[in-house]
């Protein structure tokens, strides 16, 4: 079939080049094990502890896959085929049903730019396209040429941004740029750089800390379970320690115990922490004429876009890990990315990881456009921390005396837990009221939150989809409301707030959207 070049209009559709075949093969072997993750250490949980299975069954199973995904990819490269014309990327795919996408240039809103470790040696790249409204990334070239890969960026960026309105009020020049510079990087200037040791508190910080813990914490605690038992088992033989002496002693086996458990802690910590390394390794944010670009990754070298004109909230968050290490991460929110749909959110969200106390204002002006300053929080209404401490209180309290007194032997452990649980609950019930507020200024809204660490929601108040005043019978004795406001990327609430304010700010908010200009929205 003859190719037409990328400047050309033409019928002929393109083919992606035989070697990505195996670029289908493993990232669908990658993509498979990610969504199912939880499934599989079950199944390595189950191997382990399993007589009726061995080597030879696993090596069947792992052959079939093997086998089966090496088919799927096959079938699939042959029946994948996308077009280019002057407008718009046409993409046939499938394996027993066919679809076909068309995606205009001037609807891309973002573009993808990914090369896996295992693309690197074929020189292929994966293009990936975005518009709004879009749960998920519309259109994917899994593996094209690199070169070509880079024409179609300049391309799409190029159409996209003569039809796209100016970003007024900015600053920034509104000439269009070329998308790459003569050395290949990306034009504009460096606004951010993470160096390993960012990332790697990052990594100490964030959420994936937990996700670790769930898949893993389980297999390395029998391993290190395993490695205390026979430690035990040669200090004994040794002469170094009586088993007899742990038994008489339960301080000094708890102090064991409390031991293991910190040492799994510590592992999980800096296995998140190396992740985060690899994920991130030379993390940069270059701002542009009309958009923000993020290069990042190891073995995965990763580039995403963010138009200016599409961000409508940032979302700061300090974890209580974070503000140990005295670190923040931002996320940019644009328009078309549903929160609703984790996996899509997960990967379209444009995360800027690693930002230290010193740069978080810098970050959040260029992220803004604007300088940023600390906003004047009010404060929600105290009766939420007088509820919630009097409902908290009464609930555990039961418990414990339901535990203490109740017809069975009495649970001192248990009661002992809920007793500790019902002198911790009002100083963190009031440290979690504390950290509500929210503050108006210029054109935005502010909305704070968080326990031990906190998280901030700033967005233009004109981006506000839908905005809704709640009262619970409480709430309405006591002239107070919830305010849930409905953004792009989800819903953000302001919990017991005055109702004269809550009222207020709705009004206020629905004036702004029905002034904003068309294009704003």
């Amino acid at each position: 079939m003859a190719m037409n070049r990328l400047g050309d209009a033409g019928d002929d559709w393109r083919r992606l080049p035989i070697a990505a075949v195996g670029a289908l093969y493993v990232s669908g072997l990658v993509k498979l094990v990610r969504e199912n993750l939880f499934v599989f250490a079950g199944a390595g949980t189950g191997f382990a502890v399993s007589d009726s299975l061995g080597w030879d069954e696993l090596r069947w199973v792992a052959g079939g896959l093997a086998l089966g995904g090496l088919v799927v990819a096959a079938v699939y490269h042959r029946r994948f085929r996308y077009l280019v014309d002057d407008e718009a990327m046409r993409v046939r795919s499938g394996l027993l049903e066919q679809k076909e996408i068309k995606v205009r240039f001037e609807r891309v809103q973002n573009i993808g730019f990914s090369q896996p470790l295992y693309l690197k040696p074929l020189k292929l790249t994966r293009l990936s396209l975005q518009t709004p409204g879009a749960s998920q990334t519309e259109v994917t070239l899994p593996g094209i040429a690199t070169a070509e890969a880079e024409q179609l960026r300049a391309r799409i960026s190029g159409f996209s941004h003569a039809v796209s309105p100016p970003c007024a009020g900015n600053g920034l020049p509104e000439e269009g740029a070329a998308a790459v510079d003569a050395d290949g990087d990306p034009p504009g200037r460096i606004a951010f750089k993470a160096r390993p040791g960012d990332l790697f508190r990052y990594g100490l910080t964030s959420n994936q800390v937990w996700l670790f813990a769930g898949v893993f914490g389980g297999a390395l605690a029998e391993r290190i379970e395993s490695w205390l038992s026979s430690a035990v088992d040669w200090l004994e033989s040794a002469g170094l320690l009586q088993v007899e002496t742990l038994a008489r002693a339960p301080l000094i086996a708890a102090l064991m115990v409390l031991g293991v458990a910190l040492l799994l802690v510590a592992v999980v910590l800096c296995l998140s922490g190396l992740l985060a390394i690899v994920r991130f390794h030379g993390y940069e944010l270059r701002v542009e004429s009309d958009r923000f670009r993020s290069r990042f990754g190891l073995l995965d070298a990763r580039e995403k876009t963010l138009k200016h004109a599409k961000l409508h909230s940032l979302e700061v968050v300090q974890t209580a890990l974070g503000r140990l290490f005295r670190r923040w991460h931002v996320v940019g929110h644009q328009t078309g990315v549903d929160a609703m749909n984790g996996m899509g959110s997960g990967e379209q969200r444009f995360l800027i990881p690693g930002v230290a106390n010193d740069r978080r204002d810098d970050v959040l002006g260029e992220l803004a456009l604007r300088p940023w300053r600390e906003p004047e929080w009010a404060a929600v209404s105290r009766r939420m921390r007088n509820v919630f401490v009097r409902r908290t209180v009464a609930v555990l309290g039961l418990l414990m005396l339901v535990l203490v007194v109740g017809p069975s032997e009495p649970a001192w452990i248990q009661a002992g837990v809920a007793g500790f649980a019902l002198l911790a609950a009002p100083p963190l019930i009031h440290w979690r009221w504390r950290r509500w507020g929210w503050s108006l200024r210029d054109d935005e809204m502010l909305i704070r939150s968080g326990l031990v660490g906190t998280k901030v929601v700033r967005f233009e108040r004109h981006r506000v989809q839908q905005v809704r005043v709640r009262q619970s019978p409480y709430q309405r004795r006591h002239a107070l409301a919830s305010l849930h406001i409905r953004l792009p990327h989800g819903e953000e609430t302001l919990p017991w707030v005055p109702l004269y304010d809550a009222r207020s700010l709705a009004n206020r908010v629905l004036v702004d959207v029905e002034s904003a200009p068309t294009h704003a929205l």
